[in-house]
């Protein structure tokens, strides 16, 4: 029991996330991750030796969620993002003041993960969020990897329009290239030019 619990433990998140990703509601995320665990304690025989126990329940959670997804699409429910599903992730900041703004972009970034279509919205979280190899990812997912390819980039660009249209001309002036910078730069080339490039 202690080794399965070791385990549970190594891939409580990428579970979760997963799961999260489907559902898009952390209390269903949950309970798609517990009885996923529960079924591969369960079947433990049929795990062969050389399979990987997060590949193995991450296709059971992929399957258990994707079945509550369809079983909630068919009885008409809807998934609602609210402040309760919210993930709270630590902060190692100390300071009150980055903190909110840490919660601010977590919740922008959450709110853009959940409007990506399903399909997208999975293959986003396990490559990007998690950092699975795109092979993985196409593997847990049950798709090819070239499918798994398009989702990503498509995840992204989507990921991309909805942080612009939320942010305005912000995300225009992250790391700009204007003012003090620019002039430093062009003045410091101008100088090396003259002095013959020494």
């Amino acid at each position: 029991m202690a080794d399965f619990e070791l385990l549970m433990r190594r891939h409580n998140q990428t579970l979760f996330r997963t799961a999260r990703a489907i559902l898009r509601h952390d209390g269903e995320a949950e309970d798609v991750v517990q009885e996923s665990y529960l079924r591969a304690y369960t079947q433990l025989e049929q795990l062969q030796d050389d399979c990987n126990f997060g590949a193995w329940t991450s296709r059971i959670v992929v399957n258990l969620a994707l079945s509550r997804r369809r079983t909630g699409e068919r009885r008409g429910e809807s998934t609602l993002v609210g402040a309760d599903n919210v993930v709270a992730l630590p902060s190692r900041r100390k300071d009150p003041e980055e903190q909110a703004v840490v919660s601010e972009l977590r919740e922008l970034l959450e709110a853009a993960i959940d409007e990506l279509p399903d399909g997208t919205r999975e293959v986003l979280v396990l490559r990007d969020v998690e950092g699975l190899s795109t092979n993985e990812v196409a593997d847990r997912l049950g798709i090819g990897e070239s499918a798994a390819k398009v989702r990503l980039h498509r995840g992204r660009q989507a990921m991309r329009t909805h942080l612009e249209r939320e942010m305005g001309g912000a995300i225009h002036e992250v790391f700009a290239f204007a003012g003090d910078r620019c002039d430093r730069i062009v003045r410091g080339v101008l100088a090396r030019l003259e002095t013959g490039g020494s």
